[in-house]
């Protein structure tokens, strides 16, 4: 790409690397794969009481959701030691305090419960059941950030569309 063109997108700081771009999109697919697996997880323990054997496919499921926590785990951590070493990018414009202090919350608060997440439903699994009470709140919590989040970016798109897709998938759709 055009390094005269970044500058103007980016407001002459970098964009992020693709290596945060990449990671940013396999963490979503992970999340959703998450979603995806949890009710089995909940079948699965549901039958235990009532001396019922859960459903072979419940089970494989549940297997998956347990296995795919360390990965989500592992790429938020490198997710972070990447932002710390490359930022992120400004906007050509700055945001307005509040917005910036937002968004910077809600980043946060995201890793935050990404990382929380893996190590409550480990917990819950292989050592303290009760521990799920805090991993299914956990849940929620992210449901509610992952909105936050989809809305700033919808805010930011609506806004400064070739900016926002610049910095999000490294893509320029300006017109020569």
């Amino acid at each position: 790409m055009d390094k005269e063109i970044e500058r103007e997108l980016s407001g002459g700081a970098p964009r992020y690397t693709m290596a945060q771009i990449a990671l940013h999109w396999l963490t979503v697919l992970l999340v959703i794969e998450q979603y995806g697996t949890s009710g089995a997880v909940l079948r699965t323990h549901s039958y235990r009481p009532l001396g019922h054997h859960p459903d072979p496919f419940d089970q494989a499921l549940h297997s998956v959701h347990t296995r795919a926590g360390l990965p989500i785990f592992g790429l938020v951590v490198i997710r972070l030691v990447l932002r710390a070493l490359f930022g992120v990018p400004q906007w050509r414009d700055p945001l307005s305090p509040w917005r910036l202090r937002l968004s910077t919350i809600v980043q946060y608060a995201l890793y935050f419960v990404l990382l929380a997440q893996p190590v409550t439903g480990a917990i819950a699994i292989y050592a303290w059941w009760p521990m799920s009470a805090a991993h299914k709140a956990l849940f929620w919590a992210l449901v509610v950030l992952v909105a936050l989040h989809l809305g700033g970016a919808t805010l930011a798109f609506v806004t400064r569309p070739r900016e926002t897709l610049f910095c999000i998938t490294g893509l320029n759709l300006s017109s020569r």
